[in-house]
């Protein structure tokens, strides 16, 4: 399939302080491949290095070393982001426009005529459900509406490519919805979609494929179903009788957690350390009501790896 995004051993280091002394390694050997018509997920803690790849994609920043492709054109070549749109992290659009005027400017930049550009902007407008309110002033719009207008923008001029980073920020149910079908019907459409969010469900519903970060390096990638069996075998104990420190001194060393749910509690751990956990849980009180297999979804894996490498950016550097 066509290569449309390629990252290679991207490394992106900053310096911080007056001189400069200390560095913030936000991103390590990152590398990436989507194709086209993929709808590709970019998860991972505060600081693990998302923002800072989708910037050196769009030549916003320069890595420190490696290299970055868009439809086989160096990122460095204005010509790679001609079919690109983008939804950035936090929008800033022109408040004193209009979302017509808005959306109608964004076809104009990226070189459709007047004519075609009040066209497209109609179509894209009525896309996020804000034709009714297309003359009405950005300023006097809410975060989901300024969202949604700004969507409107990076789909108007019809890109190949859209990068999305964080698109359903401040929207309600409703308006994650709309951004979620309207993505699912880009990529109909043959639009391969750069996809950066925290909402797991978002992801788990939308993504061909997801790169796990964490402290700028790529931990885990694949499908979904790939990422959930990459998790060992964890079971789950569901017992009483005992507090919650009580259960959690008997399983700390055997790798378990303990949670409370009601007057029980639920002790999950790896699957081969069962046996040992049923005695010490007996054996301290315990009576066992329940066990069962533990059913990983993607939000376990993104957990499992927030606790394994914590929640910061790839470290300062002496």
């Amino acid at each position: 399939m066509t290569e449309i995004i390629r990252a290679d051993h991207l490394t992106k280091t900053y310096r911080l302080g007056m001189l400069g002394r200390r560095q913030v390694q936000a991103l390590n050997d990152f590398s990436l491949s989507v194709a086209e018509a993929e709808v590709f997920g970019l998860i991972g803690p505060n600081g693990a290095g998302k923002s800072t790849a989708i910037k050196i994609l769009l030549n916003l920043i320069q890595p420190t070393h490696g290299s970055a492709a868009l439809f086989g054109i160096d990122v460095k070549d204005k010509r790679a982001r001609i079919d690109v749109g983008f939804v950035p992290e936090n929008p800033a659009p022109q408040e004193h426009l209009t979302a017509e005027e808005y959306v109608e400017l964004q076809a104009v930049l990226a070189g459709r005529t007047s004519a075609d550009a009040r066209r497209l902007a109609s179509e894209a407008l009525d896309a996020v459900e804000l034709g009714a309110l297309r003359r009405v002033s950005i300023r006097r719009y809410s975060k989901g509406m300024t969202q949604r207008t700004m969507l409107a923008g990076a789909i108007v001029a019809r890109p190949r490519l859209l990068i999305l980073d964080e698109p359903t920020s401040g929207l309600d149910p409703v308006g994650r919805r709309l951004v979620r079908d309207l993505i699912l019907k880009q990529r109909k459409a043959g639009v391969t979609i750069l996809f950066c969010t925290h909402i797991i469900s978002d992801v788990e519903a939308l993504c061909d494929r997801v790169a796990l970060l964490a402290k700028g390096q790529v931990v885990r990638l694949g499908t979904i179903v790939d990422i959930v069996k990459s998790e060992d075998s964890i079971v789950e104990i569901i017992c009483e009788g005992v507090t919650q420190d009580v259960a959690m001194a008997q399983v700390a060393d055997l790798k378990g957690s303990v949670e409370p749910s009601a007057h029980l509690m639920l002790v999950r751990l790896p699957e081969e350390q069962l046996q040992v956990a049923i005695r010490r849980l007996q054996d301290a009180g315990a009576k066992i009501r329940r066990i069962q297999p533990h059913r990983f979804g993607l939000e376990d894996a993104f957990m499992s790896v927030v606790q394994s490498v914590g929640d910061t950016v790839g470290g300062v550097l002496q």
